[in-house]
């Protein structure tokens, strides 16, 4: 009407000069102003408040992750885990900013314009009203139900493709060596075309719906200038009234088009969720007490140990071991016979079907997590490398809050052999994925330096010279003993050279111990 009234005030001299179109013109500014200014503060708001809503559920879904067994998290795809954590936990964010926003936006939107122009007509301001309502409510279901199965290919395409990438990444070594390096690419490049064929989809569905959408537009103008247009000869309401309705149709209207692309982030929203929540509804199969002390002697005992995986033979049947207090023991068999095993058990990587693991004379069921890592020093079979700094890798093995100088840690890692890594960068040296990349032995000899970091009464030790030399073999054992003289060691081995350094020697077979002689342990390996 402004436009319209300053044009025909244009027409005369009398108009332009009583004509005051300041006013309105400022008041059109202003308005263009508080809308520009409410749209960023919304988007503000909007914006941090779901950052921050998926920052709490990362971290949420993480610890529910840190309460879930070794043996539990092992069943894992690290894909699979790492599309839950980023690809799932962001679709999550559709959910607010484009699918409730809106919906809340529109809906809130139809009621406050049938209210106005119920103040002139109230027939027309349910007629109008019913009607938006309906379309508010329908168009989501459509569509949800259009979009359905091309935003689930979607989301499944691009799980498949992450876990693939993240495997060939990860064993290029392997592959290229064993010549599948070409046959797994072509897998790889296999699900990324199934991943742009699924979008092609998604994007096909979107645009088959926004078509409809144009017609719907067009309809119910049509429909509204009809009806209004009626009213408007007929005398139930003014001219001014009859352009009100028909703007109003038509803003209404340009608010459905991102209604509708919000309802086909449902689909998805929904997959997301239910994904993240087969991870958060796993109830974790190893339950810490409450006991916060660590033990301090070390004493081991074992009673009745009976363990198998799933419905396979047992592993360990009617175990007994009993190591005492400061006692060097060593464990030996063959390859399978449940050696790694009993030391999972014994770090609570997995429990004990039957029988009693005992602690300083306590069931270790009743240790808290802090409290029995502190009671342990484990040094596992493969040597697990973080990608951070030479220090960094050692500080891991300290307690929250515990601190180290780097002189201690440059005197340990000379004691292992590896003075040569303090050569150019000392510890800040990078190792791992972008850094120095570290042979077998280097990784052995910077778990063990990390694993002499820590004061635990109870040592186990699984192959800690596995892919050393003789002479090395020799330095570490000897280190290993001095060092922990004090200590009680378990420590699974094929080598006969620790035969000299240990007060017994067990050797497993068929998921029970035996006490053996040193001397006959030689035959044994």
């Amino acid at each position: 009407w402004f436009l319209s009234a300053t044009a025909l005030a244009g027409l005369t001299v009398l108009g332009i000069k009583q004509f005051n179109f300041y006013t309105p013109a400022a008041g059109v500014r202003f308005l263009a102003i508080v809308r520009t200014v409410g749209r960023y503060g919304e988007r503000l708001v909007t914006h941090q408040a779901t950052l921050q809503i998926l920052t709490q559920i990362r971290v949420w879904l993480w610890q529910k992750l840190q309460r879930l067994s070794i043996s539990q998290v092992g069943k894992l795809r690290r894909g699979d885990v790492l599309n839950r954590l980023l690809t799932d936990i962001d679709t999550l964010d559709q959910l607010y900013l484009r699918i409730l926003a809106p919906l809340v936006s529109y809906f809130l939107l139809s009621i406050f314009f049938a209210l106005v122009i119920g103040y002139w007509n109230a027939q027309f301001a349910w007629t109008i009203g019913s009607g938006l309502l309906l379309i508010g409510l329908l168009l989501p279901v459509v569509g949800y139900l259009n979009a359905k199965q091309p935003a689930v290919a979607v989301i499944e395409s691009n799980r498949q493709y992450r876990i693939g990438l993240l495997d060939l990444l990860t064993n290029q070594l392997e592959l290229t060596m064993y010549g599948a390096i070409s046959r797994y690419r072509a897998q790889v490049e296999h699900i990324e075309q199934r991943l742009y064929q699924a979008q092609l989809w998604l994007i096909n569905r979107n645009a088959l719906l926004q078509s409809g959408l144009i017609i719907l537009h067009g309809v119910v103008l049509i429909l509204a200038l009809y009806l209004a247009g009626s009213g408007a000869i007929i005398g139930l309401i003014s001219g001014p009234v009859f352009a009100l309705i028909v703007f109003v149709i038509i803003a209404m209207m340009e608010l459905l088009m991102p209604l509708s692309l919000s309802s086909q982030q449902l689909s998805a929203c929904v997959l997301a969720a239910s994904r993240i929540n087969q991870l958060t509804e796993q109830q974790a199969q190893i339950e810490y007490g409450q006991v916060l002390e660590p033990a301090v002697t070390g004493n081991l005992n074992i009673v009745d140990g009976h363990f198998s995986y799933l419905d396979e033979q047992p592993v360990l049947q009617k175990l007994h071991l009993s190591i005492s207090d400061k006692q060097k023991v060593a464990l030996i068999g063959h390859s399978g016979c449940g050696k790694s095993t009993l030391l999972s058990l014994l770090t609570r990587q997995q429990n004990l079907q039957s029988g009693t693991i005992l602690l300083d004379g306590r069931p270790i069921e009743s240790y808290s997590e802090f409290a029995l890592s502190q009671s342990i020093t484990y040094i596992e079979q493969s040597a697990q490398i973080f990608s951070a700094s030479l220090r960094g890798n050692l500080l891991i093995a300290l307690a929250d809050g515990e601190t180290i100088d780097d002189q201690k840690l440059i005197k340990i890692l000379q004691q292992v052999g590896l003075e040569k890594l303090l050569e150019n960068c000392g510890l800040d040296l990078w190792i791992g994925d972008g850094g120095r990349l570290l042979s077998g032995g280097e990784k052995r000899r910077i778990s063990i330096a990390r694993a002499l970091l820590r004061s635990a009464p109870l040592v186990l030790l699984d192959e800690p010279t596995e892919g050393l030399d003789p002479s090395t073999e020799k330095q570490i054992l000897k280190l290993i003993f001095d060092v922990w003289k004090d200590k009680t060691i378990l420590m699974v081995t094929h080598k006969t050279s620790v035969f000299s350094l240990i007060d017994e020697l067990y050797t497993m077979d068929q998921g029970q111990l035996s006490q053996v002689k040193l001397a006959q342990g030689f035959n044994n390996c």
